[in-house]
Order: C-alpha cells, then structure tokens, then sequence
C-alpha cells in the first residue's frame, strides 16, 4: 500500500510547484499588461483573480489527492483538475491578447519601434499559443467521456508547467536583446535633435 501511495507524491509536487509557477507567470504579466494600459487596473486585476482562483482549486485538488489510497482512484479527483485548467486557460486566453492589443496600440510612426513591438507581438503570439493548445489539449482530454480513465491528459498538462517557465525565460531573453535596439533609437533620435515618444512600451 505505501508503495501505491507513493506513486502519487510526485503528481502533488508537479501540481504545487507547477501551480506556483503559474502563479508568479501570470502575475508578471499581469505586471507588464498593467504598464502597456498606462496602468489601468481592471484587465490585471482579473487576470490576478483568476490566479487567485486557479490556486484555490489546484489546492483543493491536492488536498483530494493526499486522501487517495489507491491510484486507480485518482480519476475521481479529476474534477478540481478540470476546473482548475479551464481558469487556467481562460487567465492564458486573456493575457495573451491583451498584450497584442496593448503592444499594437503602442506603436508609433518610427520604423524601428515598429520592428521592436512587431517583435514582441511575436514573441507573445508564439509563447501564448504554444500554452493554450497545450491547456486546451489537457482540458479536452479531461472531459472527453473515458478518458481522464486513462490518464492522457496527464503528459499535456505536465509539459504545460515547464511551457510557462519557457516562455517567461523567453520574454526575458528578448526584453535583453531589444533593450540594446530601444537605447540605439533613442541615441540615434536625440543626435539628429529628434524628440522620440517614450510610450508604455518602454516601461515593460
């Protein structure tokens, strides 16, 4: 019996890690979408409460999953994994075209902010879609008939932890390189006596 109880430990540790992985993600983004607003609080706020949200069920889940004395019942917790990745992916859904609309909305008539934001807006879209189709995957497998049975949503929404800290490690490889592109504009705008707008953009 210990050693069934031991095969679900690991489960518990990949849903808390991974939950508090999500959490720090999408509250950095939350942060950056907050910035690109010009601070405007109520897209961050819902995404910080779906966060919230997310977090109450992934704890209610562990907290069923600790009370399991046979894996085989562990489709009877299923539930709380539902609902929690279906908060999950509405709070990817939101950031995701929020940050598009937000960057586009930043755009200016200088060329080279236009290829910086271009950038980022695909750095966003590939990190973004990348993450849904693997929450919405999880999500479709835990609700198809049978299924959550045999346990094939388990390698999406596995993978779907390390795809959040792949995509903040993203963005901040590209907040460094194009932090040298953004000095150089400025550089270049201000030896030719130009006035470049610095906009939200610059601040994220």
């Amino acid at each position: 019996m210990s050693t069934i109880i031991y095969t679900i430990r690991p489960l518990i540790i990949q849903v808390l890690v991974g939950d508090i992985i999500t959490i720090i993600i999408h509250v950095f983004f939350a942060w950056r979408i907050y910035l690109l607003s010009a601070k405007k609080l109520i897209v961050p706020s819902i995404i910080c409460l779906l966060v919230l949200v997310q977090f109450v069920l992934a704890l209610v889940w562990v907290i069923k999953l600790q009370q399991l004395k046979l894996i085989i019942d562990l489709p009877t917790t299923l539930n709380m994994a539902t609902a929690a990745t279906s908060t999950d992916m509405i709070g990817d859904a939101m950031v995701t075209i929020s940050m598009i609309y937000y960057l586009r909305k930043n755009r200016t008539s200088f060329k080279q902010t236009k290829h910086i934001i271009n950038t980022l807006v695909t750095y966003t879209v590939n990190t973004g879609l990348l993450t849904i189709i693997f929450t919405s995957t999880s999500l479709l497998l835990l609700t198809i008939r049978g299924s959550p049975n045999s346990l094939l949503f388990a390698p999406f929404f596995l993978i779907e932890f390390r795809l959040y800290a792949c995509s903040f490690m993203s963005v901040l490889n590209s907040r460094t390189e194009l932090k040298g592109e953004r000095d150089n504009i400025i550089l270049i705008s201000s030896s030719n006596g130009l006035s470049h707008p610095r906009n939200n953009m610059w601040e994220v």
